[in-house]
């Protein structure tokens, strides 16, 4: 609140000071300087001195004091209440209800149906028979028989001999024994081998072979015949029925109850604050300021050939 005031009064000791000097100089005339002019000769000045002069005037002056402001501060409390709250109970009740049921029932019925009879009897006709008859077969056949045949098939024969050779043994003595040269020869022998052999020759057997015959036969053929009977037959239908029956549900019902519950509040709180207020005084000061010569506004100071004028105001 105090700093919407201070602007207003540092506005209000700044246009005191101002009337102040105004007032000041009311008395006073000030003469402009020439102004600049494209002139070939410079402007003639006044030959008359300036004066000086001093005087008080008032200066707004800003200072910062410390007040004491009473703030308003909202703390959190913590508090607790009780509430009321609902919840649900599960209960069994016994409920009666009308459902349809699907009763059985027992009707009469006459329905038609056909019946195949069968009819037997005698029909000749002829078929052909496969009789069996035997027969003697003769033929040429191979066989293999086995024959017995000389080859000549290389063979490898050893025709080494015993030698006599020495040598030294582990303690350095001198040794001699007999030892087997070997001497590979390779030489044709005679070998006689056992062959089978393709050998053709002519057989006879005994066959079974079937010919075909015609012959009569007498046959039993069944034949249906279809008739159209009736009778009563007992069929079930379900026919729907309104029952009553008791039903166990299971039905929730609201229970109130008392539960204490935390919660947090803002509270209100007067808190005295210090904070900076500037202030704004007037105080005197001393301004020296310096008037040129005192001139007459209907006079006219002429300047260089451009003639221009010399304003005292």
């Amino acid at each position: 609140m105090f700093r919407k005031f201070v602007p207003l009064w540092a506005a209000v000791g700044l246009v005191c000071g101002l009337l102040a000097t105004s007032q000041a100089h009311a008395g006073r005339r000030w003469c402009a300087p020439c102004p600049p002019a494209p002139c070939a000769a410079p402007c003639e000045t006044a030959t008359a001195a300036p004066q000086t002069i001093t005087k008080k005037v008032m200066v707004p002056v800003v200072t910062y004091k410390t007040m004491t402001v009473p703030v308003v501060v909202h703390k959190p409390v913590t508090r607790t209440k009780m509430v009321t709250c609902q919840k649900m109970v599960a209960e069994k009740v016994e409920v009666k209800k009308m459902v349809t049921v699907m009763m059985p029932k027992t009707e009469k019925r006459t329905e038609s149906y056909e019946v195949c009879t069968p009819e037997w009897k005698e029909v000749s006709r002829e078929v052909t028979v496969m009789i069996p008859t035997k027969e003697t077969k003769t033929g040429v056949r191979k066989i293999c028989k086995p024959v017995m045949v000389t080859e000549t098939r290389m063979v490898c024969k050893d025709e080494g001999s015993w030698q006599c050779k020495s040598y030294v043994d582990n303690c350095g003595c001198t040794r001699t024994c007999k030892v087997w040269v070997p001497s590979i020869v390779k030489m044709e022998v005679p070998v006689t081998v056992c062959k089978m052999t393709l050998v053709e020759e002519p057989y006879s057997c005994e066959v079974t072979v079937c010919k075909p015959t015609q012959k009569t036969v007498t046959e039993k053929v069944c034949s249906y015949k279809r008739e159209t009977k009736t009778r009563e037959v007992e069929y079930t239908v379900c026919v729907p029925t309104q029952v009553e029956k008791t039903f166990h549900e299971t039905v929730c019902k609201s229970v109130p109850f008392e539960k204490e519950v935390s919660y947090c509040e803002m509270v209100a709180e007067t808190v005295n604050r210090e904070v900076q207020v500037p202030v704004t005084e007037m105080v005197e000061k001393e301004v020296t300021y310096t008037l040129a010569a005192d001139c007459d506004n209907s006079a006219a100071v002429e300047c260089g050939p451009c003639r221009a004028r010399r304003r005292c105001w």
